[in-house]
């Protein structure tokens, strides 16, 4: 049987706005149910029930965040889920608010800043599994990978990210937003499609009642690019603390402001889990950016940075000739090294498991703050040796048993 595709909404209780999170589970034989002594196959509800309720999951799963203007349905977002379904594991493609053919349920849209959503999302969809042994991995495109990497910088710092989230992918990430300094066409065709989902939304956007909110919403739909966008709609955008308990809040004084805030770098230090950073040399959209940060990455033994010559912006399309593919059509290399990344991590966990016989895995810290310093105790983290240890298997892992070298 063919993976399952469903759609499921997930309610964001901050502020009551709903997101649809499209989920597709591998085939029959690969899903874990409870299944009674005569091993009966469930049946399509039962699987779906099994990851939508109670503490029932018992699979990896991989929720993959994507671009700007795009939503869960774009094709890239597709094959990395087919990828993952392939190797047993349950995919969750999360469309942010007003995407996917799913209205606006609040008067503000998402952003590149506001990390709430990703940490509701995170939260409710752990709070199912069977235990915190089940691993959850984040994958994030473009725009959501810098979200992606701004969430788990801003929950290592006060370490409070979910003992299940075991370890991240970074595609295509900017690192740095200014949306001010792109070259007119590009941010002009960004805007375009910023202009389709303020429209889009104009039902629920027109429900705020504030003068100033209204004349920004009009002067924002004529904009040209979307560094003048954002200039116009910062004061109203909906953004969070970056400290515990990270509180929802309205507004920034300018565009300035929600670029420097939106950064993803300014985080990346602070990251507690593997995390591997994917960026092609030839990306007009964010090589350059990223490069320019590119110390901020390397100070943090967690990060693996990997520069391809070749794939555009979220490209990496390929053909190998020993798959028989006479016609030049293919999938992504970076689906696959996506897999193998999060594949090596599975294994390393496996073996450490190994060699600590005695470890309990249920005794943990369920204080959400460590202690009541936490955050500025960790505003400059200690790198432990352990951590270091873990990082250089990794990296061995992932060079013996991946295709990232070989494609470099």
């Amino acid at each position: 049987h063919d993976p399952d595709r469903f759609r499921k909404i997930m309610p964001i209780p901050a502020d009551g706005a709903q997101l649809a999170i499209d989920w597709e589970l591998p085939k029959d034989d690969d899903i874990s149910l409870n299944k009674s002594s005569l091993h009966i196959r469930p049946t399509r509800t039962e699987r779906r029930m099994a990851v939508l309720q109670g503490r029932s999951i018992a699979q990896p799963v991989v929720l993959i965040l994507h671009g700007i203007n795009n939503d869960a349905g774009f094709g890239y977002m597709r094959s990395l889920m087919r990828t993952f379904t392939n190797r047993g594991w349950i995919a969750a493609g999360m469309n942010f608010r007003g995407c996917g053919g799913i209205p606006l349920a609040t008067p503000r849209g998402y952003n590149g800043a506001y990390t709430g959503d990703i940490r509701s999302v995170v939260q409710q969809i752990t709070a199912r599994f069977q235990n915190e042994n089940i691993p959850l991995f984040l994958v994030g495109n473009s725009l959501g990978a810098n979200l992606m990497t701004k969430y788990l910088g801003e929950e290592g710092l006060a370490g409070t990210l979910p003992p299940c989230v075991k370890g991240a992918i970074s595609l295509g990430n900017p690192l740095t937003i200014n949306s001010g300094n792109m070259k007119f066409v590009p941010s002009f065709a960004l805007n375009l499609g910023v202009r389709k989902q303020m429209l889009l939304g104009r039902k629920q956007l027109r429900q705020m009642t504030s003068l100033s909110y209204q004349r920004a919403y009009r002067r924002a739909l004529l904009s040209n690019t979307i560094g003048e966008s954002d200039h116009i709609t910062a004061p109203h955008m909906i953004r969070n603390e970056t400290t515990w308990p990270f509180a929802t809040k309205i507004g920034y004084e300018s565009g300035d402001e929600y670029w420097n805030d939106a950064s993803s770098y300014r985080y990346i230090s602070h990251i507690s889990v593997p995390l591997l950073q994917i960026t092609a040399q030839d990306d007009f959209l964010v090589y350059n950016h990223s490069l320019s940060k590119l110390s901020h990455c390397l100070s943090n033994p967690n990060v693996m940075v990997v520069k391809t010559k070749c794939g555009g912006h979220l490209g990496w399309h390929e053909a190998p000739p020993d798959t028989g593919n006479v016609f030049g059509f293919g999938t992504s290399w970076a689906d696959t090294a996506t897999a193998d990344f999060i594949d090596s991590i599975l294994k390393l966990d496996t073996s450490e498991s190994n060699h600590h016989p005695n470890h309990n895995p249920d005794e943990h810290d369920t204080n959400p703050i460590r202690s009541s310093n936490s955050v500025s105790s960790h505003a400059d983290p200690p790198i432990r040796l352990e951590m270091k240890q873990k990082a250089a298997l990794l990296q061995k892992a992932v060079s013996d048993g991946s295709k990232i070298r070989s494609r470099l």
